[in-house]
């Protein structure tokens, strides 16, 4: 069964979702701005909300999105990490020698991951600073 902070998700996605299928990409930001307050790594309704910036030539509240965006989804990416580090001490240990000498391990002693949506979002941040520098010239 879904607790009710899931529930509140998904009806804030939908809601988002049904606004931009209706054409109301102003609401559909309300929606999703819901959603974010209080789960700001929320790969989809970032997504979501991106293209509705985009949409609405609101290119300056995008770069701001995704630098959030960014930001939130490496934070819970170390919070995972830790929390398995934290559950299962004995696996953590016998692999932090062999990572370490790899060089897999980042300056907070957790695993270097290539997160391919941050990735994204962050060729995707280069695009549309190109394109406010172009406008504002």
């Amino acid at each position: 069964m879904m607790n009710s902070k899931k529930i509140r998700e998904a009806k804030y996605f939908e809601l988002g979702r049904q606004a931009e299928r209706d054409g109301l990409l102003k609401e559909a930001v309300k929606q999703y701005l819901l959603l974010l307050k209080n789960k700001p790594a929320h790969i989809d309704a970032n997504n979501r909300l991106m293209m509705a910036y985009r949409k609405l030539h609101e290119y300056s509240k995008e770069i701001e999105l995704i630098k959030k965006a960014v930001n939130a989804l490496e934070q819970e990416t170390e919070r995972q990490q830790q929390r398995y580090i934290d559950e299962h001490p004995e696996k953590a240990s016998d692999t932090r020698a062999l990572a370490m000498s790899l060089g897999l391990l980042g300056k907070k002693g957790l695993p270097l991951i290539e997160n391919e949506v941050v990735a994204r979002w962050q060729k995707r941040l280069q695009i549309v600073q190109k394109k406010l520098e172009r406008i504002k010239h």
